[in-house]
């Protein structure tokens, strides 16, 4: 006997789904898109939906795992260029990310930070997914300070750990300023403090107040 054949939705229909939607939460946030508005714009039907996803909220977690997929692998292209120095590593992939944002006129913003604005305070399970991807991020800055401090790039007795996650809070910082700006300049102040102040500083003197 043969087997019975079912019609299941292309893998492209998941594909078309998880981009309308990351389009519309970062242009309009996750509460103010409706399930057929995400419909509309990836043109399948409803029942394709269901068939990926369990509800909108699950939709919502995987196109945050879809996203933060994206930008972990562009952050490892920069960051694993062993031919960079580390510091010029990390720059590049900011300023790659700077020009991304102008590209796209200074709208959207950050998926992260969108809706850790919008659902951290409202949803659990988006507060503790949106905490694990921006952990995983600043634990991917850190090796790459600790690794300019293997080099001697970085000062030694500064915590990678700790100056990782003010990188990362005061690049998401300049993503929101720039948005209401909507100008590059917010970026751009990120760029020259964080890399030509705060990583350059000097080392503290260990003589002591004289």
């Amino acid at each position: 006997m043969s087997a019975t054949r079912t019609n299941r939705p292309p893998v492209a229909t998941r594909t078309a789904l998880i981009a309308a939607g990351t389009h519309l939460i970062l242009e309009k946030g996750y509460n103010h898109c409706g399930l057929e508005e995400i419909l509309k714009e990836a043109k399948v039907h409803k029942g394709s939906f269901y068939h990926f996803f369990k509800s909108k909220e699950d939709f919502g977690l995987q196109v945050v795992a879809e996203y933060a997929a994206m930008r972990m692998a562009s952050l490892d292209e920069q960051l694993n260029n062993t031919d960079v120095r580390p510091l010029a590593r990390l720059r590049r992939f900011f300023e790659l990310s700077a020009l991304r944002h102008q590209s796209l006129g200074y709208r959207k913003g950050c998926l992260f930070g969108n809706l850790g604005q919008e659902m951290a305070d409202h949803s659990e399970v988006f507060r503790t997914r949106l905490e694990e991807v921006l952990s995983e991020y600043r634990a991917k800055i850190a090796r790459c300070f600790r690794e300019a401090q293997q080099v001697g790039d970085l000062r030694a007795d500064f915590d990678a750990d700790r100056l990782a996650g003010f990188c990362l809070n005061s690049w998401e910082g300049a993503i929101l300023r720039m948005k209401v700006a909507k100008s590059y300049e917010p970026l751009d102040d990120f760029l020259f403090v964080m890399f030509e102040t705060v990583l350059k500083s000097s080392p503290p003197s260990d003589a002591g107040p004289r």
